[in-house]
């Protein structure tokens, strides 16, 4: 039975639109969120401390459940600002979840904008669509929980965009416009902010060479001084806490090795980010070929993606010197694959890129037939390995699904609470552990953020959190450590979710004070005679300048989506060419 004629046009009508990607990005992002995937994530707990901490307090700069007392100033505010502005109406993990669709459906978006400044319409559509089911969009923000990530790479792109409006026009709102997506994306992730958007908007510059390299490099210096003193302005006690650190010792990552000597590491590292797509580059390359307007991508796609391979070749160590131990090496995979959309929308729009136009069985049914079929093969095998991945850390055992109870963390973060005065550590209790630090005041020593850290004995100890001491070569002297030193200064309690400890403890000389049953039992260990040591005073801080952290990114973020509508509403919403 054929569809009328009406359907079938309102059917074209939705592929030939942006809207068909966005509503991909919420079919595959919905289950995984809603299904709560992101409780088995590395990161996902982590950014909602960090939003429970401006919940608590907007406009502080410290926080005194970290490290004994941290900076959060250490990690830029505004996509922890979303999230905790959001909660106080639907509370803290809930607004994570609005916020992880938000970012992933925008991201799709973004990518269909910036495709359209290089593609036409319909390949735009299809790059997006392939941006919505990106297998390392799921990875990054399912399996590991970087939500700022995917954020910063969305307003990167909406920058980039921002950028060819400017430069095309010159007009102040296009500055404007232009400026507060770069700082926005400053704002939300400072790597993606240091390597991503420069490789988004270099392909978009050079498309303006034709306007003449004097005026194309002073529209830029404008540009950029008026984003530089914007991102000084807004982000100055982040830009301090960096350029103020000591060194510290390197903890030890998975994509510094060669991730193909381990199963583990390829997969997560490797498939987990392309997939079959990879099988495609040398397509990308013969694209690139005919449309040089690509070329800049397809190397800057390259760069990340020899980057991405980390410690696999000598390449990162090499450019990168003294970042290369501080750095993780999955982001440059994610960018990379970012960037290799606009080429899987070629390949999807020329019908997977295997049959030449010159051939004279072209406008056969049989090879429009096939050449369809290829096309949904190709998207239906990056919808399965968007779910697949999306599980990555479950399917793994990289994050056990039998770990610490809710209610066990309740029951903890209650006797915590009163008996606040007493820092503590936990072992054992995985990605959990933040989420006991979120519902309770008292301090602990550990922490979910390495550069955060505060004490020389953790920045110098080489092990990433107190919680994993047993998964490091020096860990259990170094817990011994944590244990002689920090009990003199407050830390009284040792909450372990793992036996492995409970001789070692009781070798220690601690005490069992409380056992919470579960699947995984819970005993409070107490470190007898631990001098009682006042919580940390909070640091003095400049009002004007914790006010413009509090308000400047948010302020900053509704100017660049005000610009962006505004420019829409005048010119369409078609993406002008």
């Amino acid at each position: 039975m054929k569809a009328s004629p009406l359907t079938a046009d309102r059917v074209k009508n939705l592929t030939n639109t942006p809207l068909l990607p966005v509503l991909v990005s919420l079919a595959v992002n919905l289950p995984a969120t809603f299904l709560e995937v992101y409780r088995f994530s590395y990161d996902a707990y982590t950014h909602m401390f960090l939003a429970d901490h401006y919940r608590r307090d907007w406009f502080s700069l410290w926080d005194g459940r970290w490290f004994g007392g941290f900076n959060v100033a250490s990690y830029p505010p505004l996509t922890h600002q979303l999230i905790a502005s959001i909660s106080f109406l639907t509370g803290l993990q809930t607004a994570f979840q609005i916020v992880s669709i938000l970012s992933a459906t925008g991201l799709t978006y973004a990518v269909y904008l910036y495709s359209r400044i290089f593609l036409q319409k319909g390949e735009a559509v299809y790059s997006a669509v392939s941006a919505a089911l990106l297998p390392s969009v799921a990875t990054t923000l399912h399996g590991f929980g970087q939500l700022p990530t995917i954020f910063a790479a969305a307003t990167s792109l909406m920058a980039a965009c921002a950028v060819n409006n400017y430069l095309k026009n010159q007009q102040p709102v296009s500055l404007i416009q232009a400026a507060s997506w770069i700082v926005v994306t400053a704002a939300a992730h400072h790597l993606t902010f240091v390597f991503f958007l420069p490789a988004a908007s270099l392909p978009v510059i050079f498309t303006h060479i034709r306007i003449g390299v004097k005026n194309l490099l002073y529209r830029i210096l404008i540009l950029g001084l008026a984003s530089l003193l914007l991102t000084v302005t807004v982000l100055s006690p982040f830009i301090q806490f960096v350029t103020s650190q000591s060194e510290w010792r390197e903890i030890p990552h998975g994509s510094r090795k060669n991730i193909f000597l381990d199963f583990t590491l390829s997969t997560v590292f490797f498939w987990g980010m392309y997939s079959f797509t990879i099988f495609l580059l040398p397509h990308a390359v013969a694209i690139a070929y005919r449309r040089r307007a690509l070329l800049p991508i397809l190397v800057l796609v390259v760069f990340n993606f020899l980057l991405g391979l980390g410690g696999t070749t000598p390449i990162p160590r090499l450019l990168l010197g003294p970042l290369w131990p501080i750095l993780t090496y999955d982001r440059f995979a994610f960018w990379a694959s970012v960037l290799y959309t606009p080429f899987l929308g070629v390949i999807v729009g020329e019908r997977a890129g295997i049959f030449r136009k010159n051939r004279p069985d072209m406008g056969s049914p049989s090879t429009s037939r096939a050449s369809k079929a290829v096309s949904l093969a190709m998207v239906c095998g990056l919808a399965a390995s968007f779910i697949s991945v999306s599980f990555i850390t479950i399917l793994l055992n990289l994050q056990p699904m039998k770990g610490v109870s809710d209610e066990q963390i309740e029951r903890v973060a209650d006797f915590l609470q009163r008996n606040k005065e007493w820092k503590y550590v936990t072992l054992g209790f995985d990605n959990k552990r933040i989420l006991l630090n979120i519902m309770t005041d008292a301090p602990t020593i550990d922490g979910g953020y390495n550069q955060g850290k505060t004490s020389e004995l953790l920045r110098s100890s080489g092990v990433e959190s107190v919680d994993a001491a047993k998964h490091f070569p020096n860990g259990l002297t170094f817990l011994r450590r944590v244990i002689e030193i920090e009990g003199n200064n407050g830390l009284k309690y040792i909450i372990s979710a793992d036996q492995f400890y409970n001789q070692i403890l009781r070798d220690y000389g601690l005490i069992p004070v409380l056992t919470v049953p579960g699947e995984k039992e819970v005993i409070v260990w107490e470190i007898p005679g631990t001098a009682n040591v006042p919580s940390y005073i909070k640091p003095e801080q400049d009002p004007t300048v914790t006010l413009i952290w509090g308000l400047g990114p948010i302020l900053l973020l509704q100017a660049a989506l005000a610009t962006t509508i505004l420019r829409f509403t005048k010119q369409g919403h078609e993406h002008p060419d």
